[in-house]
């Protein structure tokens, strides 16, 4: 088996624990590789706006195929090919996890963080970080209940964005 795009999102669920399993996995699953690509690493998933924050059909097909359906195919020739990122590649995912932090250790604080970022570079990408808490608490009730603690987070999420992106 040739190291396709397919391969890659293998590879890059290995690396950072993704899985498929259940609600709570696919909904991390898809918000790790949002933010991913808005880091610069281009795995080739376009999002939209869904419930719970940036979506993409495409990758759930490929998740499927890949952690799913032929898991063990994707298993044995990682194995017997040696795929591995190269060294460049394992420090931008470091420093990936590092801005990241807390935000990518479960399937919630994924999902706010990469509703921050969508939201932000969608509807409000010239906005200071007070207003910018505003809309997002407007667009996004159902992750908030607008209490001190979910404003902080938002905010929190907002920095990381803000490095992130730069």
């Amino acid at each position: 088996m040739e190291i396709d795009a397919r391969a890659v999102l293998y590879m890059v669920a290995k690396q950072f624990g993704l899985k498929r399993g259940s609600f709570g996995e696919r909904l991390r699953l898809q918000k790790v590789v949002y933010l991913l690509q808005g880091f610069g690493v281009q795995l080739g998933y376009g999002f939209g706006w869904y419930k719970y924050g940036p979506y993409s059909q495409d990758l759930v097909s490929d998740a499927y195929t890949v952690l799913g359906s032929r898991k063990s195919e994707y298993q044995r020739a990682a194995k017997e090919g040696g795929w591995e990122f190269n060294g460049e590649t394992k420090a931008k995912f470091e420093q990936f996890k590092q801005l990241c932090g807390e935000f990518l250790d479960s399937p919630e604080k994924a999902e706010l963080l990469a509703s921050v970022r969508f939201v932000r570079n969608m509807w409000c990408p010239d906005v200071d970080k007070g207003a910018f808490v505003e809309e997002f608490l407007r667009r996004k009730p159902r992750l908030c209940n607008d209490e001190p603690a979910e404003r902080a987070d938002i905010a929190k999420a907002f920095e990381v964005c803000t490095k992130l992106a730069g």
